[in-house]
């Protein structure tokens, strides 16, 4: 049944996400490692809600998001260096491992949802489930101590390969709609 009114609804939303909180993982050994995080995701989207049946609450969304700021860095380090299967890593000869993931700025989205476009009341609850494509990521990664020596840098590319499949960003929202009039 297509309704004799089409109902399509424009919205748009900012996101904000920062996580810092540092991580000392204790190992078996009595060696430690220690993660540094710095990540933050501002987004601002767009999206075109269609409710395709008349009288009824379920809706196809579609929309774009784009990054005002991404960072997705971590820091790694061993304050008491490593001891692992009988081999010894000093703190100062470990050093530290940088790593930054970037995805692309513009992300188009899809979703699916249920929920008036108008509420009855004067308030009313939307729900959407959908995701966001983010491209392929990027790495780059930096090495300082021992892991300086070795050939890790020429896997970056194989690594990228492998992470790849990781491009969609899923996303639950719940939305509060006010009715003026």
């Amino acid at each position: 049944m297509i309704p004799s009114k089409v109902v399509l609804l424009a919205e748009l939303g900012f996101s904000y996400f920062r996580f810092t909180r540092e991580l000392n993982l204790k190992l078996p050994e009595g060696s430690s490692v220690f993660f540094q995080p710095d990540i933050h995701r501002n987004v601002v989207t767009g999206m075109l809600s269609w409710y395709p049946f008349k009288k009824e609450k379920f809706f196809l969304r579609a929309g774009l998001g784009y990054c005002v700021r991404q960072k997705y860095f971590v820091r790694v380090t061993s304050p008491t260096g490593l001891l692992l299967g009988g081999v010894e890593i000093a703190s100062e000869d470990f050093g530290q491992v940088d790593l930054d993931i970037k995805w692309s700025n513009l992300m188009p989205y899809a979703g699916i949802g249920f929920g008036k476009p108008i509420p009855k009341k004067k308030l009313g609850v939307n729900f959407n489930i959908g995701c966001f494509y983010m491209g392929s990521p990027k790495i780059n990664a930096g090495f300082q101590g021992f892991l300086e020596s070795t050939t890790l840098d020429s896997q970056i590319a194989l690594i990228e390969k492998n992470v790849r499949n990781y491009s969609y960003f899923p996303m639950l929202s719940v939305s509060l709609r006010y009715r003026l009039n």
